[in-house]
């Protein structure tokens, strides 16, 4: 795969791994401003997407070529850059070096530290264009999207009832497993939902 540069100039780039890309020059410079002066800057489009980016072309190219070169020594599993599988490691050591200042909380990576800010903050960016009803994360945004388009991707493997929600598919589960994870410390009862223990003790 042949990388276009829109570079000012100089040598084509490398990725962050030192590896070259085929690059075409153009004939227009692409110029960011910092606080002294103008400096041309290199860039890379890919041919296959809209993307621009200033470096790891080749991390870009693995997202149209499949490729997962970075492997998991806990559970096998693989990621297309080496930042996923650091971040996906802490879910077996069990590190959250990412700690909220107004409360302490702490997170595994700082993506989801910026969205717990967003609780305290009261920040809500992502808009439902249907009902203009807001959401602080893109995640939460396209789960309520579902209520408006029906769809429920999520299906049970065995009774095939389908959800919106993976959380939803993952309570439903337990109607077959028979798991009560949530307990009563008053008298001991088991439910299958959080939200259970409450209303048993009101």
């Amino acid at each position: 795969m042949s990388f276009l540069s829109i570079s000012g100039g100089g040598a084509p780039m490398q990725d962050t791994e030192q590896e070259e890309i085929s690059l075409e020059q153009s004939d227009s410079p692409v110029v960011a401003e910092d606080e002294t002066q103008e400096q041309s800057v290199n860039l890379l489009r890919c041919p296959i997407c809209p993307e621009t980016f200033s470096k790891a072309a080749l991390v870009h190219r693995r997202v149209h070529t499949g490729e997962k070169p970075y492997t998991c020594s806990y559970c096998g599993k693989r990621f297309n850059e080496n930042n996923q599988l650091k971040v996906h490691l802490r879910t077996h050591t069990g590190e959250k070096p990412y700690g909220c200042r107004q409360c302490g909380k702490t997170f595994r990576n700082v993506g989801n530290l910026r969205m717990h800010e967003r609780i305290h903050t009261g920040e809500r960016p992502y808009g439902c264009a249907q009902c203009c009803k807001r959401f602080n994360s893109l995640g939460d945004l396209k789960t309520h999207y579902r209520s408006h388009t029906g769809e429920r991707p999520y299906s049970c493997e065995l009774c095939r009832k389908t959800f919106s929600q993976t959380g939803h598919l993952k309570i439903h589960m337990r109607m077959h497993t028979g798991e009560r994870p949530y307990g009563c410390d008053e008298c001991g009862k088991k439910f299958t939902v959080f939200s259970f223990v409450f209303c048993q003790i009101t």
